[in-house]
């Protein structure tokens, strides 16, 4: 009976100690975490211009911290698909190359075709990886001698038709309703 204890024993510690191995992995390097893409916050940001071949989309924060389409149409724009754009501020997931080492014309970054402006700081997208991994070759005004590699889940929405980033509520930005009229009603909203 007493070995029978001692074996149970044994084989608890020997699960508590691989227990711990596979918990706190010694001896495996914790993989770096690359800076953000850029140092702009998002919230900081107060003009966007999309520049295409066939048009340019121009968006402004207002005060309250409401898009707004701009050019070439003047509409409040869709604060989610805003959203989405300023999300590549702050991308840690890329791999960044050396442009001296690259024909930028082979990425098509040499004259590109999409360029997204975050006030005074331009990102410049140019052709999708060879490799079929999903990625895109994007650089920066501000790293002109760098060329990234990023996620390509953002390039189809920046080749959208103008209208899907105006924004579909019908009554804007939290709308207040202070009065409603149907056919047989008619109610007003008083004292709150």
């Amino acid at each position: 009976m007493r070995t029978r204890w001692l074996l149970n024993l044994t084989l608890l510690g020997i699960i508590l100690v691989l227990g711990l191995l596979v918990i706190y992995e010694p001896g495996l390097k914790k993989p770096i975490e690359l800076p953000k893409l850029t140092d702009l916050e998002a919230d900081q940001i107060k003009h966007l211009r999309l520049a295409r071949p066939k048009d340019t989309l121009d968006f402004e924060k207002d005060a309250q911290g409401h898009w707004q389409i701009t050019a070439p149409l003047n509409l409040p724009a869709s604060d989610c698909r805003i959203k989405s754009l300023l999300k590549i501020l702050a991308v840690r997931d890329y791999q960044q190359l050396n442009a001296k080492d690259l024909k930028l014309a082979d990425l098509k970054l040499e004259s590109p075709e999409i360029r997204l402006t975050f006030d005074q700081l331009t990102l410049a997208f140019g052709d999708s990886s060879p490799m079929n991994d999903g990625q895109r070759y994007v650089q920066l005004s501000s790293k002109p001698n760098l060329v990234f590699l990023l996620q390509d889940d953002l390039y189809y929405s920046l080749t959208d038709e103008p209208l899907s980033f105006v924004n579909l509520s019908p009554l804007g930005e939290k709308p207040k309703l202070t009065e409603l009229q149907l056919p047989d009603y008619h109610l007003v909203l008083q004292k709150g």
